[in-house]
Parts: structure tokens; sequence; C-alpha cells
């Protein structure tokens, strides 16, 4: 008994459709996240900026006051001289969250990616209570949830996905 081409066609059109739904809802999910940590990080400039105004002068002193664990200065772009010098130079609210990401952290169109804003979340002052593991009171709860969700969909390639399409 034969095979009927016909419906080997519908099944090989089934299936290359099912590929670009998914490959479709994948680039869905990733603008979704980018503009998400857009947002995020549009949010976080806005605190620093006024946390900044509070402030009369950045020094080095007051940056490093700024670092909730001392103990992360280690792994943080903070620990590099050349990086605190070029912040207390030109100290903007994006100057200022570059220190509290890991070290070797590129940016990618001026833009940190949902694993860096999580690192400035968790390592400055400014942002202090912005999660709470234990209970949904975080006044930023929610990004919790986008930066797992990027995990757990995506992987931490999201940006790149995004630029190939």
């Amino acid at each position: 008994m034969g095979r009927n081409p016909e419906i080997e066609n519908y099944k090989l059109l089934t299936q290359g459709n099912r590929l670009m739904i998914k490959e479709f809802t994948d680039q869905v999910k990733c603008l979704v996240l980018k503009y998400a940590n857009r947002a995020t990080q549009s949010l976080m400039e806005i605190m620093m900026h006024r946390y900044l105004q509070n402030i009369d002068e950045l020094s080095e002193e007051k940056l490093f006051k700024m670092l909730v664990n001392e103990k992360q200065r280690k792994n943080l772009r903070i620990s590099f001289p050349i990086v605190v010098e070029k912040i207390l130079c030109d100290p903007t609210e994006r100057n200022v969250m570059t220190a509290f990401v890991p070290k070797y952290t590129t940016m990618i169109m001026e833009q940190f990616d949902s694993s860096n804003l999580k690192s400035i979340l968790n390592n400055c002052v400014t942002y202090s209570g912005w999660v709470d593991c234990d209970s949904t009171n975080g006044w930023l709860q929610t990004f919790h949830a986008v930066a797992k969700m990027r995990n757990d969909e995506l992987g931490h390639n999201n940006s790149f996905r995004i630029r190939i399409g």
C-alpha cells in the first residue's frame, strides 16, 4: 500500500506552520522582554536621578556607600578605579548605574540586559526593597517575574535573537 502524497504534503505543511508559529512566538517574547527591560531601565534612571539630586556632590566615598554589600564589590565594575574615575567625572544616572553591574558587562545600544538590571537592583541602595521573595510586597516585584521568564523561556541571549530575527 503506497503513501498518499496529499497526506504527506499536508503533514509537511502543518509541521512547517508549527515551526513558523514557534519562531514568531519566540520573537514576540523577545520583543516583550526587550521593552520590559527598557521600561525598567528608564524607571531605574529616574530613581537614580532623584537619589543623585539629594547628594551635594558625588564622591568616591559616597559612591562606595551606595553599595548594598561591601563583599560584592570585588565582583562589580565599582572595583575598577578607572570606572570610578569615569563615573565621578560624568556622574549621569546611567554612568552611576554601571558601577553596580558585573565587572565585564557591556551595554548594547545603551541598554542593560535583565541580568545586569537585576544586578543593579540587588547591589545599589537606591533600589532597596525592589523585591521580597517571601511575599509580593516589593515595589518592583514584577521585574523578578520578567527576569525569570527571560531565563526560563529564552536564555541569556535574547538581545542576540532579536537582532538576527
